[in-house]
């Protein structure tokens, strides 16, 4: 597969990183103007950060109006980010100054280079303003809404509905040999009335077996499963991007950082426990500027996208309204309320980077994880790719998504194309000669055979055995269905038609393999307390798990060995000395189901029995243990040593460097009670485990 990105690294600028390093990423955007006033400071220097240098008087924060700001040190849980958050809010309308000096380290000993870069904050807005902005973008749906209504009404004033009498939330007008694994979607009226009964989210079988069904739930959005196990969807009733377990019980909330407003189009949660969502931001502006004809108070909507931590940080922000210029919008500028970019999905790459569609800018980007710029842009008025072999372009897309050959798909909505109609489409992507080639797609067909269109919502899923799973989105037709599972050669398996006398629409639909208990996290596994017979292994607990499977056998071997634990550890035990071991760790949760095991993982045991009793005081010892404030490290020689202290979940919480000594007192105060895995790199690489009281 060809990367969707190239990245040239000269062996001379190879060598100097060894010596320093920077901060290729840094937040808000230098330059950048209109920003919240509670904005608090992300800095990445690419690499894990030396936590013990991160002292207070490295760095600085200062406003032109309100002077210096006083603020916390946070690194982010996987230890790659350093945050600053101001302890009072910057003053409406002034430049903040950010100055970050030289000394902090990364753990390979790199010292970062200083920097300092600034931003504006945006001007007070009055209560009654902050209301016209409300007002201004639900009158907006509104109208979009109507107009489209009526559009349908005129296409179909002479089409009978062929589906007959409705009476559940759906029909299945097609089952044959769809693929195996279970649909998950949202519900919701698009209707003038208002909700319906229906309205919420569900999951089905292929036969349309219900496997499960919220209680009524306007306003539930992006149901998904998602990659850490966990389900997840958007309840507008309290305002939250709610978590669940697998017996649907809500385990977690998200909302967005740095006082944002909610978006409901995107949200997921990864194995590392990293959260990405889209977030919506309106800012009052002079759009005049561009035309003398538009107005010069318009209120204009773009949108962010925000990664978190597993602590809830927002660690990475790509701000719409820091690269892209109005102007570059399929909206009508000469308007009151202007929705610029609406991002609609986001997508990681196996590179690291961002993939994201904007339905309102016709456009799909690769953005740089590293620097937040782009790396390239496709479609809409700033496209940088030629499609090639007469490809179709798309417009009002949504759901841009990565295959593993490099492929994009995405759901082309298609409200400019003439007539308006909607596909699922698949790009090559060239990035030699910047092309772009459409190498599929399926045109979902109306009850009497003509090309179907859903103005807006919808989504594109590739599955492993190649079919695709389509949601058209929303539409007001009586006359065409709704999800389809179709093949490569286009052959309809599954249609779905939703419920129509309340025009039951739905935002996303996807299928799953599903096995209803999350998977053991794998970046919370470990082992420690390795001898040459024994060795720990510890993970994070899931929610809803009664107990764990723990296999394991000498690699190679054919055959496994288990053990099972209500706790969330183990202690295997007449183990091999210097041998190689793999295991896996499975849950098995309260409705009797099991996760799948996660991924093999690997460790290898110390010398022979002998060896490793002669040498038992050469190892690195801690004492006492357990213990409560601070632990004594004795080390076998005297060397420097860099020590670095791990929670549970494998997070750096402490880490220190000592100058030729042979023993460390290190503190504990602040950590809260469990057991910690301590790693010691000096004259050679010791590990060893504290449990904290």
């Amino acid at each position: 597969m060809k990367a969707l990105r190239m990245v040239l690294m000269p062996a001379l600028l190879l060598f100097a990183f060894q010596v320093s390093a920077q901060y290729p990423y840094v937040s808000p955007r230098p330059g950048s103007v209109m920003q919240p006033v509670t904005k608090h400071i992300i800095l990445k220097p690419g690499e894990l950060v030396d936590a013990a240098s991160l002292q207070k008087e490295k760095f600085s924060i200062s406003g032109s109006k309100s002077g210096t700001h006083d603020f916390r040190v946070v690194l982010s849980s996987d230890g790659k980010t350093i945050l600053l958050y101001p302890l009072n809010p910057y003053a409406y309308e002034e430049e903040i100054t950010v100055t970050v000096h030289p000394g902090v380290h990364t753990l390979t000993g790199k010292m970062l280079e200083g920097r300092t870069f600034s931003f504006h904050t945006r001007r007070y807005y009055t209560p009654e303003e902050e209301a016209a902005m409300r007002q201004a973008a639900r009158q907006a749906r509104l109208q979009e809404q109507a107009y489209y209504r009526e559009y349908y009404r005129q296409q179909e004033q002479h089409i009978a509905d062929s589906r007959g009498d409705v009476t559940g939330q759906f029909v299945i007008k097609v089952n044959t040999n769809p693929s195996e694994g279970v649909f998950m979607y949202d519900a919701w009226s698009a209707g003038i009335l208002g909700n319906s009964k229906w309205d919420g989210f569900y999951i089905i079988s292929n036969n349309g077996d219900s496997l499960y069904g919220s209680e009524k739930l306007g306003g539930a959005f992006d149901f998904s499963l998602n990659p850490n196990g966990y389900l997840s969807h958007y309840n507008e009733k309290v305002a939250l991007w709610e978590v669940r377990d697998s017996n649907m019980n809500v385990i977690d909330g998200y909302t967005p950082g740095n006082g944002y407003n909610f978006d409901a189009h995107e949200f997921t949660i990864y194995p590392n426990g990293h959260a990405w969502m889209v977030v919506a931001e309106d800012n009052i502006v002079d759009l005049s500027v561009y035309d003398p004809s538009y107005p010069d108070d318009a209120i204009v909507m773009t949108t962010l996208v925000q990664e978190f931590d597993a602590d809830k940080n927002v660690i990475w922000e790509w701000r719409g309204f820091d690269h892209i210029i109005p102007t570059e919008t399929n909206q009508n500028l000469d308007a009151n309320y202007v929705d610029v970019i609406h991002t609609n999905s986001i997508e990681l790459t196996p590179d690291g980077d961002v993939l994201c569609s904007h339905r309102h800018l016709n456009q799909v980007t690769l953005i740089d994880y590293e620097t937040g710029e782009f790396i390239w842009r496709l479609g809409g008025v700033n496209n940088q790719f030629t499609f090639i072999n007469g490809s179709e372009t798309f417009n009002f897309q949504h759901d841009a998504r990565i295959l593993p050959n490099g492929h994009i798909t995405l759901w082309d909505n298609g409200n400019a194309h003439f007539p308006a109609r909607s596909r699922a489409k698949e790009y090559r992507l060239n990035l030699d000669s910047m092309t772009a080639e459409l190498v599929w797609y399926y045109q979902p067909k109306t009850y009497n055979n003509n090309n179907a269109f859903w103005f807006a919502m919808g989504s594109t899923q590739r599955l492993d055995n190649g079919n695709t799973v389509i949601n058209g989105g929303w539409d007001y037709s009586s006359n065409q269905s709704n999800f389809y599972e179709v093949t490569p050669a286009g052959v309809v398996v599954w249609e779905l038609a939703l419920q129509n006398s309340k025009s039951l629409v739905s935002y996303r639909c996807r299928k799953f393999q599903w096995k209803p208990c999350a998977p053991v996290a794998i970046g919370s596994v470990s082992v420690t307390e390795i001898t040459d017979s024994t060795a720990l292994i510890s993970w994070v607990p899931v929610a809803n798990a009664v107990s764990y499977t723990v296999s394991y056998r000498e690699a190679g071997a054919t055959t496994w060995n288990t053990l099972t634990a209500t706790a969330t550890s183990v202690l295997l035990q007449g183990l091999l000395a210097k041998t190689d071991y793999e295991f896996t760790v499975m849950a098995s949760c309260a409705n009797n189901y099991s996760s799948d095991e996660c991924p093999v993982q690997t460790f290898t045991t110390t010398g022979d029995i002998a060896t490793g009793l002669a040498a038992a005081d050469a190892l690195l010892r801690v004492f006492p243990n357990p213990a409560s404030e601070t632990v004594v490290l004795r080390f076998p020689v005297n060397s420097d040593w860099r020590v670095v202290v791990y929670d549970a979940p494998g997070r750096v919480v402490k880490s220190a460097f000592h100058k030729q000594t042979e023993e460390v007192r290190l503190d504990l105060g602040g950590l809260s009670a469990g057991m910690y895995r301590i790693e010691a790199l000096g004259s050679r690489l010791l590990h060893t485990t504290v449990v904290k009281n």
